[in-house]
């Protein structure tokens, strides 16, 4: 846990940099990453990085290959 700690916003930075990734396996990796990087860290997720996740999350849903392709979801 100490190890994640001090590197928690850089761990963020590359998980959320891959979220356009065009690789689906990647796209889906990055969203079931995002509920664990909010779980670890709460505060700073939600000052930094939860307006990002959740455009990036509506986008995708609104996006019909995306969604039925089962990025949300599985």
């Amino acid at each position: 846990m100490q190890f994640l700690q001090g590197r928690y916003s850089s761990i963020c930075d590359v998980i959320i940099k891959n979220k356009d990734h065009r690789d689906t396996l990647v796209k889906k990796t990055v969203i079931s990453l995002m509920p664990l990087l909010a779980t670890f860290n709460p505060e700073v997720f939600a000052q930094q990085y939860l307006s990002t996740c959740m455009v990036h999350l509506l986008a995708t849903l609104k996006k019909e290959k995306e969604r039925s392709s089962g990025i949300l979801g599985n």
